[in-house]
């Protein structure tokens, strides 16, 4: 059976969140190591789902090409709408990120992250390019209509199943409706409510030549990247300089 790894380090918590200071720049570091963690999962879940189960041909049709896609889906719309939460969280902490202390901890990047780190910011603020509105309000559809909500869901879920169903060319994969029913939850499922949410996904991050859905994911890779080097020198400072009040009191 296998095991996570890791180096493991310790810390004491009065160094990382002082019970009688509030500072905001290390709770928004609260913040940014969560993400970081169910970011790290949703990468595990996807690995996991192609090391351990049979990735399906081309057109096939199957129970199992259907769990499996499904699957997939998920993990998509999850991933999709983490960043989406992820942008949120750094518009409402703008402030903190525009401080001083702050700073000091992202000037000690390496210079090319700290342009990773400039380019999500310009995106989170929108001041990055012509498409950057367009680009949050899709992440925002997904995020509202098809992830974290579905009391508006049976809508636009209705207008995609119409268009995957009715409207697109026919193939092996509109032809019907396919579900399956069995005694467990691991032999059920409805693989049509799955279509339509892919075809729900292909129409809203998919916008004539520019894939929306490709830039999606190259910001997860630089999300990763940036949350951990910020982390690192974030930590890094806090143990300095409480080493340096330890010795100072000496």
């Amino acid at each position: 059976m296998k095991e996570f790894t890791g180096k493991l380090k310790k810390i004491k918590p009065n160094i990382l969140i002082k019970k009688e200071e509030n500072n905001r720049v290390d709770n928004l570091f609260l913040v940014l190591g969560l993400i970081y963690n169910d970011l790290k999962g949703l990468i595990l879940w996807n690995r996991l789902l192609y090391e351990n189960y049979r990735n399906p041909t081309s057109g096939e049709i199957s129970c199992h090409s259907g769990e499996f896609s499904g699957m997939q889906s998920q993990i998509y719309r999850l991933l999709i709408s983490l960043i989406g939460e992820f942008l949120i969280s750094l518009q409402k902490h703008k402030d903190t990120i525009n401080s001083i202390e702050f700073r000091l901890i992202e000037k000690d990047l390496p210079k090319n992250l700290q342009d990773r780190w400039k380019k999500i910011c310009a995106i989170a603020f929108g001041a990055n390019n012509k498409h950057t509105p367009d680009f949050l309000s899709r992440i925002a559809e997904i995020r509202n209509n098809v992830t974290f909500h579905y009391d508006h869901s049976g809508k636009v879920m209705r207008k995609s199943f119409i268009k995957k169903f009715y409207e697109t060319p026919k193939d092996s994969s509109n032809n019907f409706a396919f579900y399956s029913l069995g005694p467990k939850m691991e032999s059920t499922r409805f693989y049509y409510c799955d279509g339509a949410i892919v075809e729900y996904i292909n129409e809203h991050l998919i916008k004539q030549d520019e894939n929306y859905f490709e830039n999606a994911i190259k910001l997860v890779g630089e999300m990763n990247q940036v949350i951990v080097a910020l982390s690192t020198v974030h930590i890094d400072k806090k143990v300095t300089q409480n080493e340096s009040q330890n010795s100072s009191l000496q």
